[in-house]
Order: C-alpha cells, then sequence, then structure tokens
C-alpha cells in the first residue's frame, strides 16, 4: 500500500508543478544542447533549437496553430538555472506562426521546453 500512496503523492506533486502531464503537450525533457527539436501535437506544432554557451542558453524557434478548433499554441520554457519559466505569444488563429528567442543564464541542466494548446 505504502508505494501506491507514494506513486499518487508524485503524481499530485507533478500536477500541481504545473500539469506536465496535460494532454495535448509536447516536451523535450532531456533536453540536449545543440540540438533542434520538432514538435507535433493535437492542434499545433512547434520547431526550435538549444543553444547553450558558457553564460547563456538561447531556446529559439517557431510555433504554429494547426486547427481550427478555438484554442491557441504557446510554448512554456523552464530555466532550472532560474527556476522559473518563460512563454512564447501565442499562435492562433489557425494558420498562424510565430517566432520566438528566449534567453537565459546557463546551468548544469539545459531548459526544458513544453509545446501545448491553451484556450
Amino acid at each position: 500500500m505504502k508505494p501506491r500512496r507514494a506513486l499518487l503523492a508524485a503524481f499530485t506533486c507533478l500536477l500541481a508543478l504545473g500539469g506536465v502531464l496535460t494532454v495535448g503537450t509536447g516536451t523535450a525533457s532531456a533536453a540536449t544542447c545543440g540540438k533542434r527539436y520538432n514538435v507535433d501535437i493535437p492542434g499545433g506544432r512547434s520547431s526550435y533549437l538549444i543553444q547553450c554557451g558558457p553564460t547563456t542558453t538561447r531556446v529559439s524557434g517557431w510555433l504554429e496553430d494547426t486547427s481550427a478548433d478555438g484554442k491557441c499554441v504557446q510554448v512554456r520554457i523552464w530555466w532550472p538555472a532560474h527556476e522559473s519559466f518563460t512563454y512564447t505569444d501565442r499562435a492562433c488563429p489557425k494558420g498562424t506562426r510565430v517566432t520566438f528567442e528566449h534567453n537565459g543564464r546557463t546551468g548544469r541542466t539545459p531548459p526544458s521546453v513544453t509545446t501545448y494548446t491553451i484556450g
């Protein structure tokens, strides 16, 4: 019974920390510096590059709304070195593409990037 309680507590904690397990998201959870990511989710897609320098890390790319469902697409970036999020502008309605470039302090762990629908 204890392992089940521990699993439930961990799941509850993840949901409280930002809906990590939300349906309709795509995440680069084990991000690698210098790699391009192409993410397709229901209703949208994104493409971005994570570039890590000695002091600054850059996440740049685009996102696009691909569905006339009344929702928008957005990208959220978790910066472990800052312990904070940054967000792109929203892309909507269908066919709208938004470019973005966000910079943060380089740390031991690259940023985690999530593409999701909102609205």
